[in-house]
């Protein structure tokens, strides 16, 4: 099971308040949907194990039942708060939970305005592996993450006003009011979370009016102990999926580098800082990337036209069925017919099948002798239906005279 954990932007940059047991079960309820063949709706049941929970956030299985149980009670009154033109939006998590005795698993149903923020994502979403942020302790330390990696591409966020920070963190206004206790209990704390247990490396810089702090800016960086991605890590990605980084298909981002590659080689380039600045412009100018888009439009034409080959043998193929069919049901009703005449009837469109036989007149007549569906036998059936006709037109000739 894939452990990837994908948000739309909308919802990461939304103000909401959750304990770290609620947020836990709202991710696992994300990973959870992702995973169902079928697309959830707001009818759809989301089930969260204490087995699971256990398993990922490295505690005792008795305790993490005790953990979802009294966290599930607390998250149906929990909701999120978003701005959109220029209205703000208050919108619940779930508009059903409950637990299950004995069975060891809570049940959840998303409401419909939460199901499109994390399932079917095309685009402006962010995404990461729970494991992540799976020792991070701080509830203030997983949406701090979630912030920060929504700017992975630049490795800065923009300045973040306090009042908006907060209201992101979900941290209440009677709440840590002096900006020291801000920074130990939130800010530094969470910073020094992140660094210690995530793959990224962060730090803030404080922006003032003044001598007042009102915002922040972060920078970060990936570590180079966790350079696998992903995208990496999971094996059955599929490497015609869109990353959510530089809008590129795994396979274009290796074509690029192998691409960048090639020329460091050629041009002999050593030069850390140099080859850092060919990587830059090769992606920026996408090399390779026409000549593959290229080669992969003929593709998908010759798959195109090998489809409509396989349709068109398929429609033919259907059609040799259907009068095969249709012949047999027509060779099967001039034997009901022959059998129903009597002796000399039948003798008269045997005798009229032997002239018409030619070299297979013996062949037939042994056949024939032994059994009277040898008329029915594929050798045989097109000349007794062409007798059958021939004797009903002789028929039909003598009542007219």
């Amino acid at each position: 099971m894939s452990n990837l954990i994908v948000k739309d932007n909308k919802l990461i940059q939304a103000s909401y308040k959750l304990e770290i047991a609620e947020q836990r079960i709202i991710l696992l309820a994300i990973i959870q949907a992702k995973e169902i063949e079928h697309e959830i709706t707001d009818k759809s049941y989301l089930k969260i194990t204490a087995e699971s929970y256990a398993n990922h956030f490295n505690i005792e299985k008795k305790s993490a039942y005790d953990v979802i149980k009294k966290a599930s009670e607390n998250l149906f009154n929990r909701y999120i708060s978003y701005n959109e033109n220029e209205e703000n939006h208050k919108v619940r998590w779930v508009d059903k939970i409950g637990y299950k005795k004995n069975n060891g698993y809570i049940y959840m149903r998303l409401t419909k305005e939460i199901i499109p923020l994390i399932t079917n994502l095309k685009k402006q979403f962010t995404s990461y592996e729970i494991k992540q942020i799976e020792n991070l302790s701080s509830i203030h330390a997983i949406r701090l993450y979630e912030l920060l990696i929504a700017w992975r591409s630049t490795g800065k966020t923009p300045e973040i006003k306090l009042i908006d920070f907060r209201n992101k963190l979900g941290i209440e206004k009677n709440k840590y009011k002096k900006m020291c206790d801000f920074k130990k209990y939130v800010l530094d704390l969470g910073i020094k979370q992140i660094n210690e247990h995530t793959d990224i490396t962060a730090k803030y810089e404080q922006i003032k009016e003044g001598r007042t702090i009102t915002g922040f800016k972060f920078t970060f960086k990936q570590k180079k102990k966790a350079e696998k991605t992903a995208k990496q890590e999971t094996p059955n990605r599929d490497k015609n999926v869109i990353d959510w980084i530089n809008n590129k298909t795994d396979q274009e981002q290796e074509i690029i580098k192998a691409n960048a590659d090639a020329y460091i080689a050629k041009m002999n380039i050593t030069d850390e800082k140099h080859k850092q600045n060919i990587y830059r412009k090769a992606e920026k100018e996408e090399w390779g990337l026409e000549q593959y888009q290229a080669e992969q439009k003929a593709e998908q034409e010759q798959k195109a036209k090998h489809r409509a080959e396989q349709k068109a043998e398929k429609e033919k193929q259907d059609k040799y069925k259907a009068e095969k069919e249709k012949a047999h049901a027509e060779t099967e009703r001039y034997f009901n017919q022959f059998v129903s005449l009597n002796d000399k009837e039948q003798k008269e469109i045997i005798n009229i099948m032997m002239n018409n036989l030619g070299c297979f007149k013996k062949a037939f007549e042994k056949a024939f002798k032994k059994d009277i569906k040898a008329l029915l036998d594929n050798q045989f059936a097109y000349t007794f239906k062409k007798s059958m006709k021939e004797y009903e037109k002789n028929k039909s000739n003598e009542n007219i005279k």
